[in-house]
């Protein structure tokens, strides 16, 4: 079975895609544009995860971990 993702972009103030996101549930994985996992949000447990699971913090910032 494969499973297919949207993509929700993440632009810069050029309009250039720098990142997206993909919903899987109640996670939202955030991924730079070569495809490299940055980290997750858990709407569940309202926690922000950097890609090596450590805290980042409270609700989801994960654009805090997402650097130009």
């Amino acid at each position: 079975m494969s499973l297919c993702y949207d993509r929700d972009y993440i632009r810069n103030q050029r309009g250039e895609p720098i990142g997206y996101t993909t919903q899987n549930g109640a996670q939202t994985h955030l991924w730079t544009m070569s495809g490299k996992r940055l980290g997750q949000y858990d709407a569940h447990s309202n926690m922000t995860q950097d890609v090596s699971g450590r805290f980042v913090g409270k609700g989801n910032i994960l654009l805090t971990l997402l650097r130009p």
